[in-house]
């Protein structure tokens, strides 16, 4: 078999040899004509008209199923075992199998703001959270801009919610910079991304939630009179591997992608005070997978996401600790309403 190759490679280079060899005249030699370069390959890249908007419905259905509590005694505490038996019996009475599945439709708003000379578009991303608990809708709006090339940065996010907007401000500076690096490390199908088919982009990303979760948790974790019902957040880094591949046009002529997000084991513990009690949450594994369209001038079109994850939450309060696990799957759903060019 290797005689046959090298044989085959011998008589394949005088082929070669007529192809790349300058022709011989009388006169001098003339210069064989460069090899033309191929085309670099396409790219997602956000090109819809100033004005452009368009409105989503977003469902997300989380279905949560429970395993028996594990209750004891915090070392030192004067509890006893009728007591312990009492609160067992309680969270066992409430239910810690599965739990219905919930259901919340929310609205989703992109607009096209403004492009300079370069090229560089200003994208306002809006999501309205339907009113709960005798609150009312709270919107929650992203500004960032999108260079020519695909390359994005985050300029704002803002509420209507006054909780919420404090909560974002404490966090302002952290969350520019978190989102930011998930965007330099394209965790999933972002701006710039290669629209060669088959193409799958594999990164590791690791972002440091320690300064974000305090920030926010502490702004927003505080008693009817205002006083701080936390006194301490301790996270470990959010770890994640996440698979991104190209796998071209559906027949409506939608660039289509899909991605696939495995969590390392992550945790949080938040130290509460008065009538908050101390939890930890540890994500023992995780998993995320969907499919995303986006349209031809670069806005989504639609999505559909499957979460799954295993936890354990630890509650610490009043000389008790309570162990619960749990296994929680969430799909999430946009789907395009309607889209205009707004002058």
């Amino acid at each position: 078999m290797n005689k046959l190759l090298l044989t085959a490679a011998f008589l394949t280079l005088p082929l070669a040899a007529a192809q790349t060899t300058a022709p011989v005249s009388a006169a001098a030699p003339v210069s064989a004509a460069a090899p033309a370069k191929p085309a670099a390959p396409a790219r997602l890249l956000l090109t819809a008209p100033v004005g452009t908007a368009a409105e989503y419905v977003m469902t997300t259905r989380v279905s949560m199923k429970m395993s028996t509590p594990t209750v004891e005694a915090l070392p030192g505490g004067k509890v006893s075992q009728a007591e312990l038996d009492q609160i067992r019996q309680a969270m066992q009475a409430g239910g810690t199998q599965a739990i219905p599945v919930q259901t919340v439709t929310s609205k989703v708003f992109y607009r096209v703001m403004a492009r300079d000379a370069a090229g560089k578009t200003t994208l306002l991303n809006a999501v309205v959270l339907p009113a709960m608990d005798g609150k009312k809708a709270n919107t929650i709006r992203t500004t960032q801009t999108v260079d020519a090339d695909g390359k994005t940065e985050l300029l704002k996010v803002e509420s209507d919610d006054p909780q919420t907007q404090a909560a974002l401000a404490a966090v302002k500076g952290e969350m520019l910079k978190l989102v930011q690096q998930q965007n330099d490390q394209q965790p999933s199908v972002q701006y710039g991304a290669l629209l060669v088919v088959g193409k799958t982009d594999t990164r590791t990303v690791s972002m440091n939630m320690q300064n974000l979760l305090g920030g926010l948790l502490g702004a927003m974790g505080s008693g009817p009179g205002g006083e701080q019902l936390i006194q301490k957040v301790q996270s470990s880094p959010l770890a994640a591997t996440i698979a991104t591949t190209y796998t071209g046009l559906n027949p409506q002529g939608l660039h289509s992608f899909t991605t696939t997000m495995s969590y390392q084991p992550w945790q949080v513990r938040i130290e509460g005070k008065g009538d908050m009690p101390t939890m930890q949450i540890e994500v023992l594994s995780g998993k995320t997978s969907g499919t995303q369209l986006y349209r031809p001038d670069g806005l989504p079109s639609s999505s559909d996401m499957n979460i799954s994850m295993k936890m354990n939450m630890t509650t610490e309060m009043q000389g008790v600790r309570v162990r619960l696990g749990m296994d929680m799957t969430q799909q999430i759903q946009m789907v395009l309403k309607q889209s205009q060019v707004v002058k």
